[in-house]
């Protein structure tokens, strides 16, 4: 349906102003680790924010999908013309007759390509359709199960998503493939058109924005509320599955910058595919993931000095503290970030050098995967979503390291539960 404009801003989702014509951002970062999913209301304009590390997160790494990598595309197939109403940012709305043709993809997902009608002719159009159907393709399923249609024309306009849509005007296309992040802004686009509606004004991403009290880019703060999903959700499957394309540094600067909204992302048990999951860096390093301090469990020896996930000694198991700590600590968090708003009130484990020690001397314990390594992004995971209640395939789906020895959920659900703080 058509969108209301209003002062040069397309509502809606789609970009009021061309994300890739950025001017440089910073390489600054500043690290607060302030407690996941905090309740509370908040004025974005009444907080107190550290100065975002980038300007815009689809120029952070140009490498983070290239044309190397997996795509689902199949095949195109020509659907002759028909009337369309379309969204041109030269002209705003308009009605055309488009050559159409379909997308098949290898997920059962099929697009509808609309490219205008202002393209010479019918073999004109394919050569467009042809060359953006397949790095689409590449986008994870979650951000293409709500594309329905993308709209292609001329002029070097910036794209957009939203509206069951994806935005591509071909000038500002050949621009992106220029500067090598083609890619990485269809993820940012995608995110508006599958992510946004359930999620950008939802409690849970609300309370993660609030507890990070940073945004990762000066484009997220300007616009928290429609801009914030989809300039997270990029750095998040940097550092969650291809870490490998970044640096130590932007990879740090990720996770210290939005760990609860990777936290919020990582809890949703998104269908990633074709992409594979790296599950990401051992932040622990290897002198703590083969630390021999740790003794190992023996249930029917247990006793009070045994290890459980009760990482703060509060006689009581959450996802909002204890499960919180591990997934910080894995992340490499040290020091007041570690444990800042993280402490249940009825803590007696609290200082960082008490929680960290513990968590030290834990290794083993937090394989909980049984991989031999210890990840926040599977071990950590794992214990975050079993404090939240997941169970059965929603507890494991695409968090068991590849090396994994238990691998079904009814093996975890009885590791974790045998880790219970005695009653």
């Amino acid at each position: 349906m058509p969108y209301k404009l209003a002062d040069g801003e397309l509502t809606g989702g789609y970009l009021n102003f061309g994300i890739g014509v950025a001017p440089l951002w910073k390489f600054t970062w500043r690290a607060f680790g302030v407690g996941f999913f905090v309740v509370c209301q908040f004025l974005w304009t009444a907080q107190s924010h550290a100065e975002p590390p980038f300007w815009g997160t689809i120029f952070i790494d140009a490498d983070i999908i290239t044309p190397d990598d997996p795509t689902t595309y199949i095949s195109l197939n020509d659907s002759g013309t028909a009337s369309r109403t379309m969204y041109d940012r030269r002209a705003g709305w308009v009605t055309d007759t488009p050559y159409l043709f379909k997308a098949q993809y290898s997920d059962d997902l099929t697009i509808e390509i609309q490219v205008n009608s202002e393209f010479a002719n019918t073999d004109a159009a394919r050569v467009q359709a042809a060359k953006y159907a397949p790095i689409i393709g590449q986008l994870p399923r979650a951000l293409r199960v709500d594309v329905e249609t993308v709209w292609i024309h001329q002029g070097t306009e910036p794209f957009g998503g939203g509206n069951n849509n994806l935005l591509i005007h071909i000038g500002q296309g050949d621009l992106y493939i220029a500067d090598g992040i083609l890619e990485e802004t269809f993820v940012h686009e995608a995110a508006h058109t599958s992510l946004d509606a359930n999620h950008a004004q939802s409690s849970g991403w609300l309370a993660a924005q609030a507890a990070d009290n940073e945004f990762i880019s000066v484009y997220a703060q300007d616009y928290p509320l429609r801009e914030d999903i989809a300039e997270s959700f990029l750095p998040y499957l940097a550092i969650a599955f291809k870490p490998a394309t970044i640096s130590d540094d932007l990879y740090k600067t990720i996770t210290e910058t939005i760990p609860n909204r990777i936290a919020y992302f990582a809890g949703l048990n998104l269908d990633m595919s074709p992409i594979t999951n790296s599950l990401g860096r051992d932040s622990t390093g290897d002198e703590q993931a083969n630390s021999d301090t740790t003794k190992d469990f023996n249930e029917a020896t247990c006793s009070a000095n045994c290890f459980s996930f009760d990482i703060d000694q509060s006689a009581s198991l959450s996802a909002l503290t204890d499960g919180l700590l591990v997934i910080r600590y894995l992340f490499g968090f040290t020091g007041y970030n570690l444990v800042a708003n993280g402490l249940d009130t009825s803590a007696t484990r609290k200082s960082p050098t008490e929680i960290t020690q513990y968590l030290k001397n834990a290794e083993t314990d937090l394989d909980i995967d049984g991989s031999g390594d210890v990840a926040a992004l599977t071990d950590g995971l794992l214990l975050m979503r079993y404090l939240f209640g997941f169970t059965g395939d929603a507890l494991i789906d695409g968090a068991v390291g590849a090396n994994a020895t238990r691998t079904t959920a009814t093996e975890i659900e009885a590791y974790l539960q045998a880790r219970q703080p005695s009653s």
